[in-house]
C-alpha cells in the first residue's frame, strides 16, 4: 500500500512538472519572488545571485555572485551563476531547493501547494492548467533574432580565424597559464585540436550605468571551440588571462565565458575536442585544465564538456566503446 501511494505521488509530481513546461517563466517567480528580477531581465543580463548556499560557501563579493536565467528557462527552468562557475542548474525542483536551501520534500510541497494539490489519499483530482495559447511569432522580432544569431556566428568565425596555435611564439601567455597548472607541453606536436590562443579579446563583466555589458579591457585569451558529435560548431569558450598567464586581478571568478548563438540548448551534448577517438577509446572530463592533465598523464584521447550538464548529456561517437 505504501509503495502504491508513493508511486501515485511520484506520478502526480511528474504530471505537474510536465504541465508547467513552457511556462516556468510565469510559475517560478510566483513560487520564488527572489527570481522575479532575473526572469524579468532575461537570459542576456545578470542579476545578483539568490542561491541560498552560495552566501556561505563562496568568499566573493556581491559583484562576483551573479546569476541569470538561460534562454530556455520557460521550458527547462535552468539558471546559470558565477558562484558555480556558470554551470547550469536545471529543473524547477532543483532551483527551488537551491534558492530556498531546502530539501526535496519541502521543494516538492511548495510546487504542489502552488498547483493547489493536496497530497493526502483523499486529495481532489488534479486538473492541469489550460494549455498556453499558441502565439505566432512577431515577424519583426523573429527577423531581429535571426540577424543577431548570424552576427554571433560571424563573430565566432572571426575570433577563431584570428587564433594561434599554442606553440606559436606569441602564445606565451597561454603556455604560462598551463605551466602554472603543470599541463605543458601537451602531447603531440600539433597541440590540442580545438584549443587555441587569441592575442587580445574584449572582456566584459557586469553592467555600466546604462545597463549594458561593462567593458573591463582586452586580454590574452585561451579559446576552445565547442562542437557537437557531428563536428558542427556550437560556440566558443573563452578563458581570459594576463600576459603572465594569471587570472585578471579582481575577476578571478569571472574569467571563463561561453559565447554561443542565441539558440536554446545549442551546446547540449557538445564539447571542446582535443583529439579524435582512437581505437574506440575516448576519455571525457568537465574542465579544460582537468582534461588536459589527464591527457598529459595517460595519453588518452580527450574531450572537455565545460559543464556538468554537458558531461551528462554528451553525445558519444558510435565507434567509441562504452
Amino acid at each position: 500500500m505504501r509503495d502504491k501511494h508513493y508511486q501515485l505521488e511520484k506520478e502526480l509530481t511528474n504530471q505537474v512538472l510536465d504541465s508547467y513546461k513552457g511556462r516556468w517563466d510565469q510559475v517560478l517567480p510566483q513560487i520564488l519572488p527572489e527570481l522575479a528580477t532575473a526572469v524579468a531581465k532575461g537570459h542576456r543580463v545578470h542579476s545578483d545571485c539568490v542561491l541560498d548556499q552560495h552566501e556561505s560557501e563562496t568568499g566573493g563579493t556581491s559583484r562576483t555572485k551573479k546569476m541569470r536565467v538561460t534562454v530556455s528557462f520557460a521550458d527547462t527552468a535552468s539558471i546559470m551563476c558565477t558562484c558555480t562557475k556558470s554551470q547550469h542548474l536545471s529543473g524547477a525542483l532543483n532551483v527551488i531547493m537551491a534558492v530556498r536551501g531546502c530539501d526535496f520534500k519541502t521543494a516538492r510541497q511548495m510546487l504542489l501547494d502552488y498547483a493547489g494539490i493536496r497530497t493526502s489519499q483523499d486529495r481532489a483530482s488534479y486538473t492541469p492548467p489550460p494549455p498556453r495559447p499558441e502565439q505566432k511569432p512577431d515577424p519583426e522580432v523573429e527577423r531581429k533574432h535571426l540577424e543577431a544569431v548570424e552576427r554571433t556566428k560571424s563573430r565566432i568565425t572571426k575570433i577563431w580565424g584570428e587564433t594561434l596555435s599554442l606553440d606559436h611564439p606569441e602564445a606565451r601567455a597561454a603556455r604560462l597559464w598551463m605551466k602554472r597548472r603543470g599541463i605543458w607541453p601537451p602531447i603531440g606536436t600539433a597541440g590540442p585540436l580545438d584549443l587555441r590562443f587569441h592575442r587580445s579579446l574584449g572582456f566584459y563583466s557586469g553592467e555600466d550605468e546604462q545597463g549594458r555589458p561593462r567593458h573591463v579591457g582586452d586580454f590574452p585569451t585561451l579559446v576552445g571551440m565547442i562542437r557537437g558529435v557531428d563536428g558542427r560548431t556550437c560556440g566558443i569558450n573563452r578563458t581570459y588571462m594576463t600576459e603572465d598567464g594569471r587570472k585578471p586581478p579582481g575577476f578571478e571568478d569571472d574569467c571563463r565565458k561561453m559565447y554561443t548563438p542565441d539558440i536554446p540548448l545549442i551546446t547540449r551534448g557538445a564539447a571542446v575536442k582535443f583529439d579524435e577517438p582512437t581505437n574506440g577509446i575516448l576519455n571525457v572530463a568537465e574542465g579544460i585544465e582537468t582534461a588536459l592533465a589527464v591527457r598529459m598523464l595517460h595519453g588518452l584521447p580527450q574531450w572537455a564538456t565545460l559543464t556538468a550538464n554537458n558531461l551528462e548529456s554528451l553525445e558519444i561517437p558510435d565507434d567509441v566503446q562504452i
